[in-house]
């Protein structure tokens, strides 16, 4: 159950993220709201509703070592959706939130 919601969270995060660009891209440079922005802002709400209850049920410590796992997944959904250019400094600063990752968890 708990790894079901870690995934969700990340899913719904990065999805999030990724409508609130696409609708400041399709805005263009207006102040109104368009259906991904309000989707995007959407799905952080939900996300903030199941991070509240993931709190519950999980230690700390873990929960903000796995919540950092969204950097990773934004980059690549950035990538695969947006077409966005993946350099080195991202790369380096991936690697090394993954690396953190993987040595908290051990």
């Amino acid at each position: 159950m708990i790894f079901i919601i870690i995934i969700l969270i990340i899913a719904m995060t990065t999805s999030g993220q990724i409508f609130l660009k696409v609708g400041a891209d399709k805005s263009k440079g207006s102040l109104a709201i368009n259906k991904y922005i309000l989707s995007g802002y959407m799905l952080l709400i939900l996300t903030i509703i199941l991070s509240y209850f993931l709190m519950k049920i999980m230690p700390m410590k873990y929960f903000t070592v796995i919540m950092s796992l969204n950097y990773i997944a934004v980059l690549f959904a950035a990538k695969v959706f947006l077409n966005e250019k993946i350099n080195r400094d991202r790369v380096t600063g991936t690697i090394l939130i993954a690396t953190g990752v993987f040595v908290f968890l051990l």
